[in-house]
């Protein structure tokens, strides 16, 4: 009973993502947040500046967080938490976008918020991800995958 509990208060504590078997959300911390280890400084400052200035002459905002893995947990699920908890995008307008990377899993998802949706469609997002990201991430070339994958984005709105 004691440690029933005790994993309750621990559960309550985490926010519950323990009991569902949830990966927890890495904090916000930048525009790209790798926490995968797959970008050099050049690439983080690069990627980190065009998202910057898109920033400034859309005022929308994307994120993008790498992750070494998903643990057990399904990319859609996780990547609908993460842009829950970091709020990309203006308040009221939910126009934010997160592209996460599950490098274990070899997956990735482009998230988007519900004010950016008449802009990009799920269709168009999986065929950014196909076209343009892949392709360069079956070549080793994270950095270049994500950049296509958000220059395929910065062009649609």
């Amino acid at each position: 009973m004691r440690a029933t509990v005790l994993m309750l208060l621990f559960c309550l504590a985490t926010g519950g993502a323990m009991a569902a078997g949830q990966l927890a959300v890495p904090p916000l911390e930048g525009r790209v947040n790798d926490r995968a280890g797959v970008f050099s400084q050049s690439d983080l400052r690069s990627l980190t500046k065009l998202l910057k200035d898109y920033e400034s002459e859309t005022h929308h905002q994307i994120a993008v967080l790498t992750t070494p893995t998903l643990s057990g947990e399904q990319i859609e699920s996780f990547s609908l938490r993460v842009a829950n908890t970091w709020h990309i995008g203006l308040k009221g307008w939910d126009d934010g976008i997160v592209v996460t990377l599950a490098m274990r899993e070899r997956e990735i998802r482009i998230e988007v918020g519900k004010g950016m949706e008449h802009y990009i469609s799920d269709a168009a997002a999986r065929d950014i991800i196909e076209r343009d990201m892949i392709p360069a991430f079956r070549r080793g070339d994270f950095a270049g995958g994500v950049r296509a994958g958000l220059m395929a984005l910065l062009r649609i709105p």
